[in-house]
């Protein structure tokens, strides 16, 4: 049984414009795979940071973006991202995502291709098995595939551009202190 991490999003605005009214999406996690993204993170980013490497050498990797993926909540736009024929675009601004001398202000990006593609892979509603990486429950007024899956890949975008923000300014004070 995968250990779990749930999040509920309450009136929050996501998707066209529309309210929903309480949404609850569950991660399963596989702590090894925390453990390994986070010895990644540590040996190739934040270590090499604090030694004064330059900034435009430090990047994140595809096994740093999956592993954290369930545990912080991306995990259906990482499968989205990872998938193995990914579009131009798309593959443009993952390097731009990896790429930790990019600031976090350019990368913005349309999810609407995003929401197509997950509207038609959505995870399962409500709690099937523990041991699947993802569900979700919908206590909206109405349940719609293309809508659940804007409110989802919404919310997932926003984390995952949080946690590339903060390591962004993280690493800007890490190194502007050790150029001294």
């Amino acid at each position: 049984m995968l250990p779990r991490r749930t999040i509920t999003e309450k009136e929050t605005t996501t998707y066209a414009n529309t309210r929903a009214s309480a949404n609850t999406i569950s991660y399963g996690y596989e702590p090894a795979e925390i453990a390994f993204a986070l010895r990644e993170l540590n040996h190739n980013v934040l270590t090499k940071a604090t030694q004064g490497v330059d900034r435009k050498t430090l990047r994140l990797t595809e096994d740093m973006l999956s592993g954290f993926s369930c545990v912080l909540g991306w995990y259906n736009l990482c499968c989205f991202l990872l998938q193995p024929t990914p579009k131009e675009p798309d593959i443009h601004w993952l390097q731009k995502f990896y790429d930790l001398s990019v600031s976090h202000a350019s990368l913005e990006f349309n999810t609407d291709h995003v929401v197509s593609w997950l509207a038609k892979h959505l995870p399962p509603r409500s709690e099937p098995a523990p041991d699947i990486p993802c569900w979700f429950a919908w206590n909206g007024t109405s349940y719609n595939e293309e809508f659940t899956a804007g409110t989802i890949i919404a919310a997932e975008k926003n984390r995952l551009l949080a946690f590339r923000k903060s390591l962004y300014m993280y690493l800007t004070v890490v190194t502007s202190r050790s150029k001294h």
